[in-house]
Protein backbone atom coordinates (compact mmCIF):
# COMPACT_ATOMS: atom_id res chain seq x y z
CA UNK A 1 0.00 0.00 0.00
CA UNK A 2 2.34 2.31 0.92
CA UNK A 3 4.22 1.41 -2.54
CA UNK A 4 0.71 3.03 -4.76
CA UNK A 5 0.79 5.73 -2.52
CA UNK A 6 4.42 6.72 -3.41
CA UNK A 7 4.10 5.73 -7.33
CA UNK A 8 6.08 7.42 -9.30
CA UNK A 9 5.47 5.98 -12.96
CA UNK A 10 6.87 6.58 -15.82
CA UNK A 11 4.34 8.57 -18.03
CA UNK A 12 5.73 8.21 -21.48
CA UNK A 13 4.84 5.26 -23.97
CA UNK A 14 8.38 4.68 -25.04
CA UNK A 15 9.13 0.57 -24.36
CA UNK A 16 12.46 -1.31 -23.66
CA UNK A 17 12.40 -4.65 -25.18
CA UNK A 18 16.00 -5.57 -22.95
CA UNK A 19 14.25 -3.98 -19.89
CA UNK A 20 10.95 -5.96 -20.46
CA UNK A 21 13.26 -9.10 -20.64
CA UNK A 22 15.35 -8.50 -17.38
CA UNK A 23 11.78 -7.03 -15.64
CA UNK A 24 10.18 -10.51 -16.83
CA UNK A 25 13.45 -12.47 -15.18
CA UNK A 26 13.31 -10.95 -12.10
CA UNK A 27 9.16 -11.53 -11.69
CA UNK A 28 10.28 -14.97 -13.18
CA UNK A 29 12.91 -15.45 -10.44
CA UNK A 30 11.32 -13.77 -7.35
CA UNK A 31 7.99 -16.30 -8.02
CA UNK A 32 5.38 -12.98 -8.77
CA UNK A 33 3.89 -13.44 -5.51
CA UNK A 34 5.81 -15.78 -3.54
CA UNK A 35 4.82 -15.64 -0.29
CA UNK A 36 7.36 -14.18 2.56
CA UNK A 37 9.43 -12.98 -0.65
CA UNK A 38 11.01 -9.74 -0.40
CA UNK A 39 8.41 -7.71 -2.88
CA UNK A 40 10.28 -4.68 -3.74
CA UNK A 41 11.23 -5.70 -7.08
CA UNK A 42 7.54 -6.43 -7.96
CA UNK A 43 6.40 -3.33 -6.42
CA UNK A 44 9.09 -1.45 -8.69
CA UNK A 45 7.85 -3.26 -11.75
CA UNK A 46 4.13 -2.76 -11.20
CA UNK A 47 4.30 0.76 -9.88
CA UNK A 48 6.65 2.24 -11.78
CA UNK A 49 6.56 0.96 -15.70
CA UNK A 50 4.33 2.76 -17.91
CA UNK A 51 1.23 0.99 -19.40
CA UNK A 52 2.85 -0.17 -22.68
CA UNK A 53 5.76 -1.22 -21.11
CA UNK A 54 4.16 -3.19 -18.42
CA UNK A 55 2.07 -5.30 -21.45
CA UNK A 56 5.76 -5.68 -23.20
CA UNK A 57 6.91 -7.58 -19.75
CA UNK A 58 4.00 -9.52 -19.40
CA UNK A 59 4.47 -10.89 -22.98
CA UNK A 60 7.94 -11.48 -22.17
CA UNK A 61 7.13 -13.21 -18.64
CA UNK A 62 4.52 -15.06 -20.71
CA UNK A 63 6.97 -16.61 -23.67
CA UNK A 64 9.48 -17.17 -20.60
CA UNK A 65 7.45 -19.54 -18.41
CA UNK A 66 4.49 -20.27 -20.54
CA UNK A 67 2.13 -18.91 -17.83
CA UNK A 68 -0.02 -15.77 -17.98
CA UNK A 69 1.26 -13.47 -15.75
CA UNK A 70 -2.91 -12.76 -14.62
CA UNK A 71 -3.40 -16.14 -14.01
CA UNK A 72 -0.19 -16.68 -12.14
CA UNK A 73 -1.19 -13.71 -9.60
CA UNK A 74 -5.26 -15.27 -9.89
CA UNK A 75 -3.90 -18.40 -8.26
CA UNK A 76 -1.52 -16.85 -5.96
CA UNK A 77 -4.48 -14.84 -4.53
CA UNK A 78 -6.57 -18.22 -4.32
CA UNK A 79 -3.42 -19.65 -2.45
CA UNK A 80 -3.19 -16.90 -0.06
CA UNK A 81 -7.53 -17.12 0.34
CA UNK A 82 -7.24 -20.65 0.89
CA UNK A 83 -4.39 -20.48 3.33
CA UNK A 84 -6.90 -17.35 5.52
CA UNK A 85 -9.74 -19.69 5.37
CA UNK A 86 -9.85 -22.87 4.70
CA UNK A 87 -13.08 -24.36 5.04
CA UNK A 88 -14.78 -20.74 3.01
CA UNK A 89 -12.79 -21.39 -0.11
CA UNK A 90 -13.49 -25.55 0.09
CA UNK A 91 -17.44 -24.50 0.15
CA UNK A 92 -16.54 -21.62 -2.15
CA UNK A 93 -15.68 -24.48 -4.67
CA UNK A 94 -17.94 -26.51 -3.66
CA UNK A 95 -20.36 -24.04 -4.91
CA UNK A 96 -18.75 -23.37 -8.04
CA UNK A 97 -19.40 -27.42 -8.93
CA UNK A 98 -23.07 -27.51 -7.83
CA UNK A 99 -24.32 -24.06 -9.43
CA UNK A 100 -22.08 -23.53 -12.25
CA UNK A 101 -23.36 -21.92 -15.58
CA UNK A 102 -22.96 -25.27 -17.65
CA UNK A 103 -24.45 -27.78 -15.00
CA UNK A 104 -22.57 -29.76 -12.08
CA UNK A 105 -18.88 -30.20 -12.01
CA UNK A 106 -19.25 -33.90 -11.47
CA UNK A 107 -15.34 -34.41 -12.01
CA UNK A 108 -14.57 -31.74 -9.57
CA UNK A 109 -17.26 -32.33 -7.01
CA UNK A 110 -15.90 -36.10 -6.77
CA UNK A 111 -12.20 -35.04 -6.06
CA UNK A 112 -13.59 -32.17 -3.41
CA UNK A 113 -16.22 -34.95 -1.72
CA UNK A 114 -13.41 -37.43 -1.56
CA UNK A 115 -10.41 -35.26 -0.23
CA UNK A 116 -12.49 -33.44 2.51
CA UNK A 117 -14.48 -36.13 3.56
CA UNK A 118 -12.74 -37.19 6.29
CA UNK A 119 -10.19 -34.10 7.03
CA UNK A 120 -12.66 -31.15 7.82
CA UNK A 121 -16.31 -31.68 6.01
CA UNK A 122 -18.07 -30.72 8.72
CA UNK A 123 -16.80 -26.92 9.28
CA UNK A 124 -17.35 -26.74 5.30
CA UNK A 125 -20.84 -27.60 5.37
CA UNK A 126 -21.60 -25.03 8.30
CA UNK A 127 -19.73 -22.52 6.46
CA UNK A 128 -21.56 -23.19 3.28
CA UNK A 129 -24.94 -23.07 4.80
CA UNK A 130 -23.76 -19.49 6.17
CA UNK A 131 -22.15 -18.31 2.72
CA UNK A 132 -25.30 -19.57 0.39
CA UNK A 133 -28.06 -20.30 2.62
CA UNK A 134 -28.38 -23.85 1.86
CA UNK A 135 -27.03 -26.75 3.06
CA UNK A 136 -24.35 -28.34 0.85
CA UNK A 137 -26.58 -31.37 1.02
CA UNK A 138 -29.60 -29.98 -0.60
CA UNK A 139 -27.06 -28.48 -2.96
CA UNK A 140 -26.24 -31.73 -3.88
CA UNK A 141 -29.61 -32.89 -4.07
CA UNK A 142 -30.30 -30.33 -6.08
CA UNK A 143 -27.48 -31.24 -8.71
CA UNK A 144 -27.41 -34.81 -8.74
CA UNK A 145 -29.55 -37.91 -8.60
CA UNK A 146 -29.73 -41.71 -8.10
CA UNK A 147 -26.51 -43.71 -6.76
CA UNK A 148 -24.50 -41.07 -6.87
CA UNK A 149 -26.29 -38.72 -5.38
CA UNK A 150 -26.96 -41.75 -1.94
CA UNK A 151 -23.15 -41.81 -2.28
CA UNK A 152 -21.54 -37.78 -2.04
CA UNK A 153 -24.57 -37.41 0.66
CA UNK A 154 -23.21 -40.27 2.84
CA UNK A 155 -19.32 -39.21 2.34
CA UNK A 156 -20.24 -36.12 3.49
CA UNK A 157 -22.01 -37.57 6.40
CA UNK A 158 -25.63 -36.89 5.44
CA UNK A 159 -28.22 -39.17 4.98
CA UNK A 160 -30.10 -39.66 1.63
CA UNK A 161 -33.86 -40.12 2.78
CA UNK A 162 -33.77 -36.56 4.32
Amino acid sequence: MVSLCNVCRDDDNITDITEARNDAEALAKIGVLNLGVDQTALNNILYQRNWKQLQLIFKEYEKMTGYDIGKVIKNEFAVTRSIKNQASFFARLFRKCVKGFFGTKDRTLIRLVVSRCEVDMKEIKKIYEIQYGETLADAIKGDTSGDYQKCLLRLIGESDNQ
